[in-house]
């Protein structure tokens, strides 16, 4: 499929939904695979395509991007303004739920020794982080066309060689949302002969896999595994928002999974105090979020997706 083919696909799929449903899943499987002290099977296989999902979607929607034709500095604005700016409001919230329970008093040198020694109170604010960072490095490499299937090798065997691990989940990110750019016409497809190798490859990757795929903490395991098994179960994803067509439960959810990504982990951890069980620790999170992500919707109104990158 040629780059127009594949634009007009992602334009007519956008109009029937597909990109907030897939959203929708993922962040409910992302709730899912981050109940705490839940280690089970099922943990696995979310693990291995939910993230890397996120990124592909991203590089797909890049194939009708108008703010790539933005200049860079207006480019790299807008980009901070809406994946960069909540950061802050949801480092708080992760810290506040550390003080509730264990603290009392804040104190400020504590809230900055995280980011001294380069971590973050609150582990799902990667995701924002590593998007921004790939999506402004697609902007610099998408200059060149014939640049963007090498730089996403490239940052392919940089992430498995380099140790720091910022900068390597960085570079795998920016690897999967290239593919999503490059494969647009195979995530877009849609027929049952796919579905069925999408499926056994699916199954496959995760049965002979003997490492969990953790981008946040740069564990990647095989390649030759993981990267068929992450596509495949992304393919699986599309191939069945397109079946759903539109359902505007989970639209919702998806219009506001960037929200939803930036305070499901502390809203998880205040909830387990509270309960035992994991669907207790899930009702309560989940009945938490909708006055956290209402509440942060006032204060950064973008965070309400528009299904598309405009």
């Amino acid at each position: 499929m040629d780059r127009q083919a594949c634009y007009n696909q992602v334009m007519n799929t956008e109009r029937s939904h597909v990109w907030d449903l897939a959203r929708g899943i993922l962040i409910l499987l992302v709730f899912l695979a981050h109940v705490p002290y839940d280690d089970r099977l099922w943990k696995t296989v979310i693990f291995s395509f939910h993230m890397p999902a996120f990124f592909i979607l991203s590089g797909i929607l890049m194939t009708q991007s108008q703010s790539l034709q933005k200049p860079f500095p207006d480019y790299v604005r807008k980009k901070a303004y809406r994946l960069l700016l909540p950061v802050p409001l949801f480092e708080l919230l992760a810290y506040g739920e550390v003080l509730l329970h264990w603290h009392g008093h804040f104190r400020f040198a504590e809230f900055l020794g995280k980011y001294a020694a380069l971590d973050l109170w609150n582990h799902a604010d990667w995701f924002l982080l590593s998007l921004f960072v790939s999506e402004c490095l697609f902007y610099a490499v998408s200059r060149k066309k014939t640049l963007i299937l090498p730089s996403g090798l490239g940052a392919l065997t940089a992430a498995y060689l380099i140790r720091f691990v910022p900068l390597s989940r960085c570079l795998m990110s920016y690897f999967f949302l290239v593919c999503g750019y490059v494969l647009c016409g195979v995530f877009t497809e849609d027929s049952l002969p796919s579905a069925i190798i999408s499926l056994v490859l699916f199954i496959g990757g995760n049965v002979l896999s003997t490492v969990r795929l953790d981008m946040h903490n740069a564990v990647y395991g095989n390649a030759v595994l993981m990267i068929p098994t992450a596509f495949a179960g992304t393919w699986l994803l599309f191939f069945l928002c397109r079946r759903l067509r539109s359902f505007l439960p989970l639209e919702a959810i998806g219009q506001h999974s960037m929200a939803i990504m930036g305070t499901h982990m502390p809203l998880l951890e205040i909830a387990h105090r509270l309960a035992s069980s994991n669907k207790a620790v899930l009702l309560i999170a989940a009945l938490l979020e909708i006055p956290t992500v209402l509440t942060a919707r006032l204060i950064f109104p973008f965070l309400r997706g528009k299904g598309v990158h405009r």
